[in-house]
């Protein structure tokens, strides 16, 4: 019970409802309701307590937020810190680098979910699906947002790997196809540079260009073989940010790489 009560005491300490001395003695009907109301205060902070996520009650017309879990990671920040500055480190808000669920959910007057780069406590980048819900007045003014984060971190990277494996995949089809479509051309230089070099000798004028023509003819071959033989992906620097297939590596197994 202890611990449960500390826990409680975590929500964002200058939003919460300070715990009233105990009137448990005191008589009347006001005593009695002002303990159930803080009971139910009580009860609300234990539920926002035991969410795995961060939880926020928003201000739409400040981004102040008005009430968060210490998940959230708001317990040391100041009192008027806006979701802005908490979830992504920036004096204005994000509408301009990304979908906005504050203005979404004040447009719309409907709940809205987007995709989000958020920081945690320790600064690290994460990517969260955040959910925005409206809260109304009594004159169906949008007036404030409960919003909570989940942390999609890793169905993401499980997502973008699954991605990564389908490009392999279509990539090695296609090369695959293209190797079918030239090996049979490559056998016909081949035949052609073997009949051709049996009717010369060493000495003709054409000798040396026909055996650089072979050459390069069995670079092609190899490149086609190892592009039949690619069973993982490994890249390499190209140009600028860009990379490309490194087939040597890809097309060699593993325990056979050099040490």
């Amino acid at each position: 019970m202890n611990n449960e009560r500390k826990r409680a005491t975590r929500v964002k300490p200058h939003l919460k409802t300070k715990r009233r001395p105990s009137r448990r003695n005191e008589a009347g009907p006001n005593a009695a309701q002002e303990r159930r109301v803080q009971d139910q205060l009580n009860f609300l902070s234990n539920i926002l307590e035991f969410l795995p996520y961060p939880f926020y009650v928003i201000d739409v017309q400040d981004y102040t937020i008005k009430l968060a879990n210490s998940a959230a990671g708001s317990i040391d920040a100041p009192e008027h810190t806006t979701c802005h500055a908490l979830t992504h480190r920036k004096d204005a808000p994000c509408a301009d680098t990304c979908l906005c669920p504050l203005e979404e959910v004040k447009r719309t007057r409907k709940s809205v979910v987007v995709e989000h780069t958020h920081y945690d406590r320790n600064g690290s980048a994460r990517h969260v699906e955040v959910h925005g819900h409206p809260i109304f007045d009594a004159a169906g003014n949008v007036i404030q947002m409960i919003e909570y984060s989940v942390d999609v971190t890793e169905r993401k990277r499980a997502e973008d790997e699954r991605l990564q494996k389908e490009k392999l995949q279509g990539v090695l089809e296609l090369a695959g196809a293209a190797c079918h479509e030239l090996n049979q051309p490559i056998q016909v230089l081949f035949a052609y540079i073997h009949s051709f070099l049996k009717r010369i000798s060493e000495g003709h004028p054409e000798y040396e260009d026909m055996q650089k023509f072979k050459r390069e003819v069995q670079k092609i071959a190899e490149i086609t073989h190892k592009l039949k033989n690619i069973t993982r992906y490994e890249s390499q620097h190209y140009y600028k940010d860009t990379k490309i297939i490194d087939i040597d590596k890809a097309s060699q197994p593993k325990d056979c790489e050099p040490a």
